[in-house]
């Protein structure tokens, strides 16, 4: 079950704008582009969903996992 407002809409500090997002990883030390984001999301590698208007927004905690998973490279090199 997801987390809701009152109106059983998702909470709207639970989700990030591509752009958010990617201030959000470069805060977090992964530099990667709003575009990026935005591809991976069409793509389906990061959940989210689009609002009535058809803009992207992308779950935190999607966001989180998708960077540990595809970024973080530090046991992939040895």
């Amino acid at each position: 079950m997801r987390p809701t407002s009152g109106r059983g809409r998702p909470r709207r500090e639970d989700y990030l704008t591509p752009t958010q997002a990617a201030a959000v990883a470069a805060s977090a030390g992964y530099p990667i582009s709003s575009k990026t984001l935005a591809r991976a999301f069409d793509a389906g590698d990061l959940p989210g969903y689009r609002t009535p208007g058809g803009y992207r927004r992308i779950r935190r905690t999607a966001l989180e996992e998708y960077l540990r998973r595809v970024l973080d490279t530090t046991d992939s090199i040895v």
